[in-house]
C-alpha cells in the first residue's frame, strides 16, 4: 500500500477507543483517533459538514469521496498500527451515502500482504436507493484459529467499482466489531416458561443465562403482542387485556432466545378454601397446576389417624411431622405452584397446630407481590410456640387489603432449634375469606316493658358465619327506651320507641317496637330465653333461662361448622340465671341450651 495517497486524519497518541460494544472505531471524522488514516488513489476525500443529517446519521463531520471516471476506484482506510489480530474481527461496519449509488464492493486487507491477501469480499448490485445513508454491515466470517492471518491493516471500499461514471459518495462511522473475550454466553432459560396472570398483574420474567458466570449478561425483552402484554427491561411482565402473548428474551451475546407463554383472563379464578384436612383434602406430594402440594424437609411426615382428639379438634385423621436429631432449620410446607390470587376478601390463613415436642415455632408465607418475591408474613423473634406442648392451637394469620392483587404460594412451618426436637401434629389448614352480610333480623320485632325493666335484643346476622358481626344500636325515643351498644334495652318512661339495629358491613336494618307501660302494669307476654353480653369481650357470659323448669341445665358451645368448642352443665336455681366462664377465640359461635322445658339455641358473638 506504499504506493497510495495517504491523508492522515489524526497524528496523536492515546488508547485504542473500545466500547463496550466491543467495537473499534476507525474514523468519525470528528473525534482525534490515534494511528489510523484513509487513503483515496480513486480520486479525492476531504473532511465536509454533514449535507444530509437524518435520523439514521446525525454527525456533524463526514468524509466527501469524489469518485474519478473509471472502474475499480477506490476509498480505503488503514489502520496497521492497531495491532488488531484478524481472527478477533467479527464484523465491520460504516455509513454510506451515495448521489449515484449502483453498487459496492468491500474488501478487508491484512499486513502480511496488503495488495494480494484480500481476507473478505462482498458485492452488493444494486446495494439500495441513492440518496439515504446505508449502514453497511460485513461479516468477517473467517476463522483463524492458528493466528495465520496476523494482524487486520485495510478497509478498502469500490462504491460504482465497474460504473465508469464520476460520482460523489460520503462516508461516516468507519468502525470493527471485535468478537466478546472472556467467557461466552451458551444459553439463555426463561423462568417461568408458562404464566397466567389477571388483567393489571405483573409478573418478573427471569432469565437465566449459562454458563453462570458470563461476562456479558445483556439481554432484551419483547412482546409479541403489547395490547395482552407488556414487558420492560428488567423482564417485568405487564397483563394488559384477555388474550396470548409470547415474551422473548435475547442474549446481546450470541443472540440467544427463549420463550415465555403468557395468559391474560379478566376473570379471577375461585379456589377451595380449605387447603389440607388429611380427610377428603388431601395435598399432593409432587407440584403441578391448580393444586396444593405437601412437602417436607430435615424431618419425616406421615398421615396418621387423629391420636388427640378434642372439642377443640375432633377430626379422624391429621399430619404428623418429625424433626431430624441434629437438624438446625427443618419442617413442613405447602406450595401452591401457579400461587393463589389475593383479592380483597381474603381475611386471614388458619392452621391448627398440636405441640407434642416444641420450644421454637417459625411460620413463614410467601408469595409474588408487584410481580417479584415476597414475604407476607413471619413469625416474630423470639419464636415461641403459641403454647407448651400436649394442646392443640389454632393459628391465625391476618391479610390486610395491601396483600390483595399479590399471589400465595408458600406457607412454610419450621423449627429453629438445632438442640431440642420438634414434633408436631397439623390439621385444617385453610384460607378465611371474607363472608359479607346479607340481612339481619332481632330475636323480637315487638317488645313490652315496664318502667325500670331491662332486656337484650339479639341481631341475628345471615349468613351465620358472616365475617363482621358488628353491629350499632339506636333508639328513636331515649325518653321512652334506651338501648346500649350490646343491644341492652332499658324501660324509662311511658310511651314507644323504636329500637333499630345496623350492620357495620352492608348497613342492613332492623327493628323492634318497644311499649313502655306503668310499673305494675304487665302484659301477658312470656319471657324468653338470652344471654348477655352479646358480644362477649371478656371471659364471662351469663346465660338467662326463665323457660327451665327443674333437674340440670346443659349448655354447648359450637362454631359454626357444629363443632363443640366448651360444655358447662348447672342444677336450675332460683334466678335462672347462670354465669359461665368463656375461653373462646374471636368469632360467631351458637349456645345451645337444653333442659327440662328448654331447648334453645342462641348466637354468641366473640370479640
Amino acid at each position: 500500500m506504499k504506493w497510495f495517497l495517504r491523508f492522515f486524519f489524526l497524528m496523536s497518541l492515546c488508547p485504542l477507543m473500545l466500547s463496550a460494544q466491543n467495537e473499534v472505531l476507525i474514523a468519525d471524522f470528528e473525534t482525534s483517533i490515534p494511528n489510523t488514516y484513509y487513503y483515496a488513489p480513486g480520486g479525492t476525500a476531504t473532511v465536509v459538514d454533514n449535507p444530509y443529517v437524518d435520523a439514521r446519521n446525525g454527525s456533524a463531520k463526514v468524509l466527501r469521496f469524489d469518485k474519478s471516471s473509471g472502474t475499480y476506484k477506490l476509498i480505503g482506510f488503514g489502520f496497521p498500527d492497531l495491532q488488531i489480530k484478524v481472527k478477533d474481527v467479527k464484523q465491520v461496519e460504516f455509513l454510506i451515502y451515495g448521489e449515484n449509488f449502483n453498487s459496492l464492493y468491500v474488501s478487508t486487507e491484512n499486513t502480511l500482504d496488503p495488495r494480494t491477501s484480500e481476507i473478505h469480499k462482498i458485492w452488493a448490485k444494486p446495494y439500495g436507493t441513492s440518496n439515504v445513508w446505508y449502514k453497511v454491515t460485513v461479516p468477517l466470517n473467517k476463522p483463524d484459529p492458528q493466528d495465520t492471518l496476523g494482524y487486520l491493516g485495510y478497509l478498502n471500499i469500490f462504491p460504482n467499482m465497474e460504473d465508469a461514471a464520476q460520482a460523489t459518495f460520503y462516508i461516516d462511522s468507519v468502525k470493527l466489531v471485535l468478537f466478546p473475550t472472556g467467557v461466552g454466553v451458551e444459553s439463555v432459560t426463561v423462568d417461568p416458561k408458562q404464566v397466567e396472570l389477571i388483567v393489571n398483574e405483573k409478573r418478573l420474567i427471569e432469565a437465566q443465562i449459562e454458563p453462570e458466570d458470563a461476562d456479558n449478561k445483556n439481554v432484551t425483552w419483547a412482546s409479541t403482542d403489547a395490547d395482552v402484554a407488556t414487558v420492560d427491561a428488567t423482564g417485568m411482565v405487564t397483563a394488559v387485556s384477555a388474550g396470548s402473548a409470547k415474551i422473548y428474551v435475547t442474549t446481546e451475546d450470541g443472540g440467544f432466545t427463549d420463550t415465555c407463554y403468557v395468559t391474560v383472563t379478566d376473570v379471577i379464578p375461585e379456589y377451595p378454601p380449605v387447603i389440607a384436612n388429611f380427610e377428603d383434602v388431601v395435598p399432593s406430594d409432587a407440584p403441578g397446576s391448580g393444586v396444593w402440594q405437601v412437602f417436607s424437609w430435615n424431618g419425616s411426615r406421615e398421615i396418621i389417624p387423629n391420636p388427640v382428639k378434642d372439642e377443640n379438634n375432633n377430626t379422624d385423621n391429621l399430619l404428623h411431622y418429625t424433626k431430624d436429631a441434629g437438624a438446625t432449620w427443618s419442617g413442613f410446607g405447602f406450595f401452591y405452584q401457579d400461587g393463589i390470587y389475593t383479592t380483597p376478601d381474603l381475611e386471614s390463613l388458619e392452621l391448627m397446630l398440636y405441640g407434642v415436642q416444641w420450644t421454637k415455632l417459625f411460620v413463614k408465607v410467601e408469595g409474588i407481590k408487584n410481580g417479584t418475591p415476597a414475604t407476607f408474613y413471619e413469625t416474630p423473634w423470639p419464636w415461641a410456640p403459641p403454647s407448651t406442648a400436649g394442646s392443640w392451637n389454632k393459628i391465625v394469620i391476618p391479610f390486610g387489603p395491601n396483600l390483595a392483587g399479590s399471589r400465595i404460594k408458600n406457607i412454610l412451618v419450621m423449627c429453629a432449634d438445632v438442640s431440642d426436637p420438634f414434633e408436631v401434629y397439623v390439621d385444617q389448614v385453610k384460607l378465611n375469606y371474607k363472608v359479607s352480610v346479607e340481612s339481619v333480623a332481632l330475636n323480637k320485632t315487638t317488645l313490652e316493658l315496664a318502667v325500670g325493666a331491662e332486656e337484650y335484643l339479639e341481631a341475628i346476622i345471615t349468613p351465620a358465619n358472616a365475617s363482621n358481626q358488628n353491629v350499632t344500636w339506636e333508639s328513636s325515643n331515649t325518653a321512652v327506651a334506651t338501648v346500649n351498644s350490646l343491644g341492652k334495652v332499658v324501660a324509662v318512661a311511658p310511651g314507644t320507641a323504636t329500637i333499630t339495629v345496623t350492620t357495620e358491613d352492608g348497613a342492613k336494618t332492623a327493628t323492634c317496637e318497644v311499649t313502655v307501660i306503668q310499673t305494675g302494669i304487665h302484659s301477658t307476654t312470656a319471657k324468653q330465653n338470652y344471654l348477655y353480653p352479646n358480644p362477649v369481650t371478656g371471659s364471662v357470659l351469663y346465660v338467662a333461662v326463665p323457660s327451665a323448669v327443674s333437674g340440670t341445665v346443659q349448655f354447648r358451645i359450637m362454631d359454626v361448622s357444629g363443632r363443640i368448642v366448651q360444655s358447662f352443665s348447672s342444677p336450675v336455681n332460683g334466678s335462672r340465671t347462670y354465669q359461665l366462664s368463656v375461653r373462646l377465640v374471636p368469632g360467631n359461635y351458637l349456645l345451645k341450651v337444653t333442659g327440662e322445658g328448654v331447648n334453645d339455641m342462641m348466637k354468641l358473638i366473640v370479640k
